[in-house]
């Protein structure tokens, strides 16, 4: 499997199956909403050091507003020092909205990517430390949309057959954060991950105008190798944020709109080089 292959593999899977629900209001009413969502992930204190690394970042706005104002801001950032080996990224999307008819989204991305190599009888481990933070306020719930949600995943893959990569371990932290009642802030591992957590902490509060979600988890994760391995790690993450007050008359901009921020994250999987 090539990295172009597995990373579009990766970004599919981060997609969160939450469906955007917009409510349809009946009657003009001055509307204020707020959505954020952001996650930063450091990794550290390798036992190896890679001999090859990448980092990706990607980020994309919509904003559409026939009677009010609305906003749309985001941020991603990626880097991977090799010489001592250490990882950090963030990705941040906010937005936000006043008035009568309007829609705005935000799209954030950033992962790293390093491969390495262990003998036979070696230990690969390293630190981490990750936090993912989802907030969302509306005033009326009859007729305003506010959604919040975000994903942190981290795979190993043994990619000692350059054409068959073999997933060993990954863990993922995703929530969503949404006034249409569909929230979840979850932490899961696959069977097997070699993970000594000192510390996962999954806070949330749903319900209510005001709502939020916040995860962090740091720790340790090693493995035994038996034989001559090469690996390959990969940690991404993607935060989404989406505002909107869709009266009938922006319903189909609305749309558009959403339309386009999906036509976005399909393009980006097939040119991430």
């Amino acid at each position: 499997m090539t990295k172009l292959k597995l990373i579009r593999e990766i970004i599919r899977a981060l997609a969160p199956a939450v469906p955007l629900v917009l409510t349809l209001g009946t009657a003009p009413t001055v509307a204020a909403t707020f959505a954020s969502s952001e996650a930063t992930v450091t990794i550290d204190n390798f036992s190896h050091n890679p001999f090859d690394s990448e980092v990706i970042t990607d980020t994309f706005t919509n904003t559409f507003a026939t009677d009010g104002n609305v906003n749309a801001s985001t941020d991603a950032v990626a880097s991977f020092v090799t010489e001592p080996p250490s990882s950090f990224n963030s990705s941040f999307s906010s937005t936000d909205g006043t008035g009568n008819e309007y829609s705005g989204t935000a799209d954030s991305f950033a992962g790293v990517l390093g491969n390495f190599s262990v003998n036979s009888g070696e230990t690969f481990s390293f630190n981490f430390d990750a936090d993912l933070n989802l907030t969302t306020s509306i005033d009326n719930p009859q007729t305003e949309t506010a959604i919040a949600d975000g994903t942190v995943s981290f795979a190993l893959y043994d990619t000692s057959n350059v054409d068959s990569w073999t997933l060993l371990d990954s863990f993922t932290i995703a929530g969503n954060v949404t006034s249409a009642g569909n929230d979840f802030l979850n932490f899961d591992s696959s069977n097997g991950t070699q993970l000594n957590l000192s510390n996962v902490s999954l806070n949330t509060n749903f319900g209510g105008d005001r709502e939020s979600a916040t995860a962090s988890t740091e720790g340790i994760f090693s493995r035994t190798f038996e034989r001559v391995t090469n690996l390959t790690l990969v940690e991404v993450k993607e935060n989404r944020s989406t505002v909107a007050v869709p009266e009938p008359s922006i319903f189909t901009s609305t749309i558009l709109g959403i339309f386009a921020l999906g036509y976005r994250a399909w393009h980006r999987r097939v040119t991430v080089k």
